[in-house]
């Protein structure tokens, strides 16, 4: 960007005497200039070419570095940027002009004091001349974007506005810059070639400027005409490293471009790899280069670099390297560029849609010998490895057929690591050879994980082993010594990290889920003890054991309070435990209404459980039927309490869509259906039902003089049925009961109550 010196002293003070007597002063009493007036232009100036430079560097320099504009979307972005940031400066110009017009027309004795002596008028014909070329650079990458008749013309426009400026103050970017626009304009009309050539000779000549000046000069003159020697380029890049351009970003990139364009691929990496902040930026220009032209179909690999597709990769890298899946492939493919990072990066450009690739070429990539440029490297063998095991086990997690990939994965990834081997994928390399049908190999490395005295997987370790020796001995008598061992890890694992509290909930689900597996109360017992409140607080999902383990005990209305709590969910898990609990409830419910004291809170959970397998029914693989589900739901709406017409209703539509075949044979359903006619007041119909019922129910009895409790319950209501019929002998029915019970012994309490009610009916 041009940096114009300071005008000449001779120069400045024979405009300002002409100015100064020229021009008709104005009154006094007008606005006048203040220093700021002048200082704030300069500095929204300055703003506006500081922004348009840093946005549009990558499009500059992208035509540095390819000769043309490789899209037609960076050649529009580039010229919007233009045309924006010169109009921006068209405006401050002629603020600026307008306030060099009212400085040069104030009439007053103190001009000199206020615009003379303080310097400000030679400021602001200083700074209208800086924002007047620099509005003549950015017009030229503005006609570089438009086409050949258009650009022309617009070429020649600044090369008029260069001459009216060096009538004003000859510098030399003025030079430099008309110079570059004749050498632009030469491309296509070889008229001015003699033109741009004298230019750039008369700039040889010349002491006023700056280092970056004459390095840029130099640049374009080589780009123009080629280089001089065969050491020119050399020297030139000599010439800015020792100079206090060196740091120049725009001027080494500038540099880096011609080298390459030059084809002096030695000095392009020298270049990039001395000004390690060039390389980001030159890595997206390859990138952009390489994946044009190789969507394009015109990607000659023979003329790129392993050096320069490095470049790209890492660009790529940085940038969803899935989006430059294909090319990355492509130099994958090829022999020569088979190095770790481009393997690398195209591994990451094709993890998604082929992980199995992926891991594949993770795998090659760690074992390759490392590919140093200038002595750095990107990536060691062991991280490459890692992102292997990584990909691997995700793979295998999702598909466990993926096994010989995974354990090769970690077994490479071990041999790397060594010692420095990352515990959560040594913890995962078990057990990925535990379901890989290494067992023996996996339980010795979570021993491994689990002896050590520190280590965020210690305690995972741990309870995997009292786990998998749990299952191996599911067959044996309850081992009090691995019981005890899960106590102790229990009392142990009391932190409230995240993951202490998430082992704490797995190792207390496999504590209580071992105890109930015996169905024996004393172990039902201790699950309670374990599972307090405090418990159950922090993980909610604990009251299936306690619902679980109050079923066993015969608690039955606990039981349906806690499992209550979860049957709010969709969560499928609990319905296996929801159906046995149904069906107890069911089998005894008329004795659990009389032995709880609050019957109506045991009948809203029941009915709470009963909706949450009928839903849950609908939505799995048949864990329990639909029709069963829809049978628990009636038969509780039969039972409780407040029934309706509405309720009535609702249990006859269950009870219509069960299958045909439950209709004549299943007992339940009978059972239901009489209770139903029962409650409709169909009594001779519900009595014909109790009957079959109760004649399945004594078929099921042992043969003796005593009879189930479900046949006891049927016999009563069949009984209490007739005597509610209009047709019903009541004397008969009393006879009928005094042979009954004269005929069978231990009559359960709650039935031998409801006969004697009963026969006091009769009488």
């Amino acid at each position: 960007m041009g940096n114009s010196n300071t005008p000449k002293a001779k120069t400045i003070a024979a405009l300002y005497i002409l100015l100064f007597f020229s021009i008709p002063p104005i009154s006094s009493a007008e606005q006048i200039p203040t220093a700021e007036d002048i200082n704030k232009p300069a500095e929204e100036a300055k703003l506006t070419i500081g922004t348009f430079m840093r946005e549009s560097i990558v499009l500059r320099m992208g035509l540095e570095y390819s000769g043309k504009f490789l899209r037609q979307v960076d050649k529009e972005k580039l010229s919007r940027l233009a045309k924006n940031a010169s109009d921006k400066l068209q405006a401050i110009v002629q603020s600026q002009k307008k306030a060099k017009t009212q400085i040069e027309e104030y009439e007053g004795d103190d001009w000199d004091q206020k615009y003379g002596s303080t310097g400000l008028w030679r400021k602001l014909f200083a700074e209208l001349y800086t924002t007047d070329l620099n509005r003549c650079e950015i017009d030229f990458y503005a006609a570089l974007c438009a086409e050949q008749a258009e650009r022309d013309g617009a070429l020649r426009e600044i090369l008029a506005r260069i001459e009216s400026l060096n009538q004003i103050h000859d510098t030399a970017y003025l030079q430099f810059l008309k110079a570059r626009t004749l050498a632009r304009l030469a491309r296509t009309d070889s008229a001015y070639e003699p033109s741009a050539k004298k230019e750039f000779d008369g700039l040889l000549e010349r002491s006023d400027m700056r280092h970056s000046t004459v390095f840029k000069i130099e640049i374009e003159r080589i780009k123009f005409l080629g280089p001089t020697g065969p050491d020119q380029l050399t020297k030139l890049a000599e010439n800015i490293a020792n100079s206090n351009s060196a740091d120049d970003i725009e001027l080494i990139l500038s540099l880096a471009c011609l080298q390459r364009r030059l084809g002096r691929r030695e000095e392009f990496e020298k270049t990039v790899l001395s000004r390690p902040k060039i390389e980001n930026l030159l890595g997206q220009l390859a990138l952009s280069d390489m994946s044009c032209h190789f969507e394009h179909g015109q990607l000659d690999l023979q003329k790129i670099s392993l050096f320069e597709a490095e470049l790209a990769a890492r660009a790529a890298w940085r940038n969803k390297p899935q989006k430059y899946k294909a090319l990355m492939e492509n130099l994958a493919n090829q022999k020569n560029f088979r190095t770790p990072l481009i393997l690398y990066v195209t591994a990451a450009a094709t993890a998604e849609e082929s992980p199995t690739k992926a891991v594949n070429l993770l795998l090659e990539a760690s074992n390759l010998p490392p590919a140093r440029q200038g002595g750095r490297q990107d990536l060691e063998a062991a991280e490459i490895a890692e992102q292997a095991a990584r990909l691997a086990y995700n793979l295998f997690a999702r598909d466990n057929s993926h096994c010989r990939l995974a354990l090769e994965a970690f077994a490479n990834y071990s041999v790397k690591a060594g010692e420095n081997i990352d515990e959560e994928l040594e913890y995962l390399y078990s057990a990925a050879l535990i379901n890989c049908g290494q067992s023996e190999k996996g339980r010795e490395l979570l021993q491994k994980i689990a002896n050590r005295t520190t280590g965020a997987h210690q305690n995972r370790a741990r309870l995997d082993l009292i786990e998998q020796e749990i299952e191996q001995k599911q067959n044996e008598p309850l081992s009090k010594g691995l019981l005890a061992e899960l106590n102790a890890f229990l009392k142990q694992c009391t932190d409230e990290s995240t993951d202490s509290k998430e082992l704490r909930r797995r190792a207390m689900k496999i504590y209580c889920g071992t105890l109930l597996k015996t169905r024996e109360k004393h172990n039902a017992r201790r699950v309670l003890d374990t599972l307090t409140e405090t418990e159950i607080e922090n993980d909610p999902n604990l009251n299936f054991f306690k619902s679980k383990a109050l079923r066993q005990m015969g608690r039955l209305g606990e039981s349906a309070e806690s499992l209550a709590m979860l049957c709010r969910t969709n969560d499928g898990r609990y319905v296996l435990e929801a159906e046995r609990l149904l069906r107890q409830i069911i089998g005894r419910i008329e004795e659990l209404q009389r032995q709880t004291s609050a019957p109506a809170k045991l009948m809203k959970n029941s009915q709470a459980i009963a909706r949450y397998c009928l839903k849950i029914s609908q939505s799995t693989y048949g864990l329990v039927p639909v029709s069963r589900a829809r049978l628990y739901l009636a038969e509780i709406l039969l039972l409780t309490e407040s029934r309706d017409r509405q309720n009535l209703l609702q249990i006859e539509k269950l009870l219509g869509e069960m299958p045909a075949n439950s209709k004549e044979r299943d007992v339940d359903f009978l059972r239901c259906r009489a209770r139903l006619l029962s409650e409709q007041g169909k009594y001779k119909e519900a009595a014909a039902l109790w009957t079959r019922v109760a004649k399945t129910r004594k078929n099921q009895a042992p043969p003796t003089n005593r009879q189930t409790w479900q046949w006891w319950r049927a016999k009563f209501y069949e009984l209490d049925c007739y005597v509610k019929s209009p047709q019903a002998s009541k004397k008969s029915i009393l006879h009928a009961i005094e042979v009954i019970e004269s005929s069978y012994t231990d009559i359960p309490v709650l039935w031998a109550g409801k006969l004697n009610l009963l026969k006091q009916q009769c009488r």
